[in-house]
């Protein structure tokens, strides 16, 4: 009798700890496939870039020919057309200032804008940025403000030396640039250094500022930052308690930040958790996870108060964490 009483409770547990896990993952489901025409160009899975114009969502891939209207209602893209003298450019990054699109191509040493008029499909140039530095693998992220745009330019560049009898030795380069464009005026402003990390994440949120994670030829960090435009300063927070990563996601529900998925060096591996941040408290708490999540780069996106994030080249609808 004592053993078949054990025996219900191992099943008890066990079947607890399987609803646990059902619940931690049941937050996402698949809401629409990506098209991805040009795996046989790189190993690599397309990057992804968004722009929300009063719920108007505007996919841009890697690419010149990745260029789509998503009407979210209807699951549907509608492509779009990048004008042919771009067509050596490539996008990448985009922000929208006081509901106007703007677009960054990369070209050699030179950072190119463009305004995007989302309703006629037009572009117009705007002024760019020239580098000290050639754009490699380049990774460019930015965060607005109600007139100007904060963006961090960023380069690495593989160095790969040696010789026949001492072998290859590689190691990367990291290049940094962080400048500030006013819409008003057509000018750019280039700041002072930023907290040096690739592909960090942001987010904002109250009118506040906030970069986190990234890496470095050291690896990868779990570093939390918060930016103050007025004076051009960067204060360290609390640092993130899960494990450090680059490449991460995050979102806004329910007026609480989220932020999870990534790539971590120190584990070899995808990350698939989530995190609430408390910017009053400066502390996280673990909410949720992705399942299957393998990719180093997800973006986020919000019409009306549903989140959606682009991971694994699909679009994931948010349904809470309970």
């Amino acid at each position: 009798m004592k053993n078949l009483l054990l025996i219900g409770v191992i099943i008890v547990i066990f079947l607890s700890g399987c609803q646990k896990d059902e619940v931690k993952y049941s937050a996402w489901n698949k809401y629409f496939e990506l098209p991805n025409k040009y795996t046989s160009r790189s190993e690599e899975k397309l990057d992804y870039d968004l722009l929300n114009v009063s719920n108007n969502i505007f996919i841009l891939g890697n690419y010149h020919e990745d260029f789509w209207q998503f009407d979210v209602e209807n699951k549907e893209l509608i492509e779009k057309k990048i004008p042919p003298s771009l067509y050596t450019r490539y996008p990448t990054n985009t922000f929208v200032v006081d509901k106007e699109c703007f677009i960054c191509f990369q070209y050699y040493d030179s950072l190119i804008l463009y305004n995007y008029d989302s309703y006629t499909n037009k572009w117009y140039p705007k002024k760019g940025v020239s580098l000290d530095f050639l754009l490699g693998d380049v990774q460019i992220r930015s965060f607005t403000t109600h007139d100007k745009a904060y963006v961090i330019i960023q380069s690495v560049e593989l160095i790969s030396y040696g010789g026949p009898n001492y072998g290859t030795i590689s190691h990367e380069d990291y290049y940094y640039q962080f400048w500030c464009y006013n819409i008003l005026t057509d000018e750019w402003e280039k700041l002072t250094d930023y907290p040096k990390y690739f592909k960090p994440t942001f987010f904002t949120f109250q009118n506040r500022y906030f970069l986190a994670f990234g890496k470095s030829e050291y690896g990868t960090t779990n570093k939390v930052w918060e930016y103050f435009p007025e004076t051009n300063e960067w204060y360290e927070r609390s640092p993130f308690p899960g494990t450090d990563r680059y490449g991460a996601v995050s979102f806004i529900s329910n007026n609480k930040i989220y932020c999870g998925l990534g790539y971590s060096k120190s584990i070899e591996g995808y990350t698939n958790d989530f995190w609430e941040y408390n910017i009053n408290s400066d502390t996280w708490e673990q909410v949720g996870g992705f399942e299957n999540a393998d990719s180093k780069t997800s973006e986020s996106f919000v019409v009306d108060t549903t989140n959606y994030i682009i991971v694994n080249e699909g679009i994931w609808k948010f349904n809470g964490w309970e």
